[in-house]
């Protein structure tokens, strides 16, 4: 009884190791085939990315001074506005 259960153990054992090495070769012959295409591709991707964050940078600091100037002209339309006295406002 105990060695039939050890030849199935080994049976199983030996599949298992087949396997493996089955999946082990199909890796390395696709990372042997697929590897230069595959960094060739992410180095696009990482391009097309820089190139998109560039823009978004260069528009939120357009929108950033844009923003400013329109902050500055409002402060000095309101600081040239404001009358300190306690004379009625022209009309």
């Amino acid at each position: 009884m105990s060695s039939n259960m050890e030849d199935l153990i080994i049976n199983e054992t030996r599949k298992f190791v087949d396997t493996i090495a089955t999946l082990n070769h199909i890796v390395a012959s696709t990372n042997d085939q697929q590897l230069t295409r595959l960094i060739h591709k992410l180095r696009l991707i990482e391009q097309r990315l820089s190139l998109i964050y560039t823009f978004f940078m260069a528009s939120s600091y357009s929108n950033t001074i844009r923003q400013q100037v329109e902050e500055e002209q409002d402060k000095s339309y309101n600081n040239n506005n404001n009358n300190n006295t306690n004379r009625p406002p022209f009309q």
